[in-house]
């Protein structure tokens, strides 16, 4: 049996490069789940002032745009004012509509966003290729040696 590599058989792509302090909706890229069962989103928080009232939830739509989206059932993270600097995970196996994005809330006082990644995953056709505007470069190591 070959190697297995989650960096061959998952595809990366930043769908947000972050927002500045405020109390704002922000939405995500959207990302296309065609040829994949699964996807991660992984939302980087920053600073959380006190008070502050901040949650993240992902959509689904049936076409590019968004424009028909609904909130996914059990995907809202509640973050308390003390998240700071943390990464919160939601992990959508087999979406029922193609297209997703995530939604941050933030209300009541200031909160940073340092990014919002995707990992897409058991695409049918891997290698997979990553997104060449957002993931640099890439390495893969099997039974490395060391320097």
């Amino acid at each position: 049996m070959g190697h297995v590599s989650l960096g061959r058989n998952a595809k990366v792509t930043l769908i947000n490069n972050g927002e500045t302090a405020a109390q704002s909706t922000i939405t995500s890229d959207e990302i296309d789940m065609a040829g994949f069962e699964g996807v991660m989103f992984l939302v980087h928080m920053g600073t959380i002032d006190g008070s502050a009232v901040t949650s993240t939830f992902v959509r689904q739509a049936e076409a590019t745009g968004m424009g028909s989206a609904a909130t996914l059932t059990g995907s809202t993270h509640t973050i308390a004012d003390s998240g700071d600097d943390s990464i919160y995970l939601t992990d959508v196996y087999r979406p029922l509509e193609q297209f997703l994005d995530v939604r941050v809330s933030r209300a009541t006082s200031d909160s940073v966003i340092q990014s919002i990644v995707a990992i897409q995953y058991n695409g049918r056709k891997p290698p997979v290729t990553h997104d060449a505007s957002t993931v640099a470069a890439a390495i893969y190591l099997a039974g490395p040696g060391e320097d």
